[in-house]
């Protein structure tokens, strides 16, 4: 089934690195040459044993990555893109230099077309880090239930609603408690959730799972509720929508703040929003400075310098927005706003 807005990628400009995983050898790290082709990307929770390419490793990563070095989960990958009978795979440890500053800096910028060219994202939606595996069905087997001379199989119903609410995080999903997790899952075109019990697929038209007992839509509207009456554009809401599903999320290094939404960011249309500025839009600014903190929620300052305090960047923990509706009109306007960036990307780190 072609859905209208999920684009095919069957063929899209590959990233700079992938993990070839080509039948018959080990994997191994692949420097592309700019050419097209279909690949898989991972969205995983990292582990304390997770392997990393680092400028002392890199050669021999380009020559094999031998299997028993990589973590459950990296296997798991691996054999899932082998049988959808893909070549490549994107992971963020191996692809991305750990200890070069710039090619973090620039690779983590690309996020927004990685993620978003990939063929399929796999997301290790129920395991806790790599060294967990996310295809076991221990959980997801059928009991036999006798039925006069006949035997049928049955299961305890699964429920799903925690799997759409992107605010709340269930511990049925760890995978989506994580800040970089939830911009992967806001990029990918389409994704395999390896849950416990079942695989659930999701794209940007809707969502379908093994026991068919869900078909969700997932289109703008949805996630943007009512937007009719509002005073500010619709491109501004769904931004503060973002805001305040992003900040409930975890994240190992306050440093990654603005680094790890900025995937999301630089898919927002400027010519609408105007100039990025540590977290807020230009255009819309007398509404973003509007944010606070949530009711009943801890938030602390930052411990380093991360962003201006005008920005919700500059503080940890949950925000909300007012609603914005036909009735608030400001009665000041911004003369001048401006936000240095701290490297080449114009979402990413600010000084």
């Amino acid at each position: 089934m072609k859905h209208p807005i999920c684009p095919s990628n069957d063929s899209t400009h590959l990233p700079k690195r992938l993990i070839d995983v080509s039948a018959g050898q080990n994997p191994k790290l692949y420097e592309s040459a700019g050419e097209s082709g279909r690949y898989a990307a991972l969205s995983h929770r990292w582990g304390t044993s997770l392997i990393k390419t680092t400028l002392t490793t890199y050669t021999r990563r380009t020559r094999e990555i031998k299997w028993e070095e990589l973590p459950r989960i990296f296997q798991d990958a691996i054999t899932i893109t082998r049988r959808l009978g893909l070549s490549y795979v994107w992971i963020d440890s191996l692809c991305i230099v750990q200890d070069d500053i710039k090619d973090w800096q620039e690779q983590s910028a690309q996020m927004a077309s990685i993620y978003a060219g990939s063929l399929i994202t796999i997301a290790a939606t129920s395991s806790d880090d790599s060294d967990s595996t996310c295809l076991s069905r221990t959980n997801r087997s059928e009991m036999p239930a006798p039925l006069n001379s006949h035997q049928i199989f049955a299961r305890k119903q699964i429920k799903h609603e925690h799997m759409f609410n992107s605010r709340m995080n269930d511990v049925a999903y760890p995978l989506f408690s994580r800040a970089w997790c939830f911009q992967e899952r806001l990029l990918a075109t389409r994704i395999l959730h390896y849950t416990e019990q079942e695989i659930v697929f999701e794209c940007r038209t809707g969502y379908q799972c093994e026991c068919d007992g869900i078909w969700k839509g997932n289109d703008e509207a949805v996630y943007l509720g009512p937007t009719l009456s509002s005073s500010c554009n619709k491109e501004t809401l769904l931004w503060f929508r973002v805001l305040g599903d992003y900040t409930t999320k975890e994240m190992t290094f306050e440093w990654d703040t603005l680094p790890a939404l900025s995937g999301v960011a630089n898919r927002m249309p400027t010519d609408l929003m105007g100039d990025y500025l540590a977290g807020l839009w230009q255009k819309d600014l007398i509404y973003g400075l509007l944010w606070r903190s949530e009711d009943g929620t801890e938030c602390s300052r930052h411990r380093i310098y991360i962003a201006p305090s005008f920005s919700w960047a500059s503080r940890s923990g949950p925000i909300t927005f007012p609603p914005f509706t036909s009735r608030h009109q400001p009665s000041a306007s911004i003369l001048e706003a401006k936000c240095e960036t701290a490297t080449f990307n114009r979402t990413g780190e600010v000084r």
